[in-house]
């Protein structure tokens, strides 16, 4: 998963916090980023972890999870 999310350039919101930025068009490419890492990591997983990751806020949060439980 890990590699998936480097393949797409989205690593860094698994390695750190990334900033919200409030100007429209950054703003719309940011959520669709968010939303695509997001939902590689929980097409990532098996059904019984999804309840662990789904809730979280950013995906460092959910990717923290992941590493907490592994």
């Amino acid at each position: 998963m890990y590699f998936l999310l480097d393949e797409h350039a989205l690593k860094t919101y698994i390695d750190s916090v990334v900033v919200e930025h409030v100007d429209a068009d950054p703003l719309k490419k940011y959520k669709d980023k968010m939303a695509k890492a997001k939902r590689m990591i929980l097409d990532g997983v098996k059904d019984h972890v999804v309840c662990h990751v789904a809730r979280r806020a950013t995906t460092k949060e959910m990717w923290d999870t992941l590493v907490t439980l592994y």
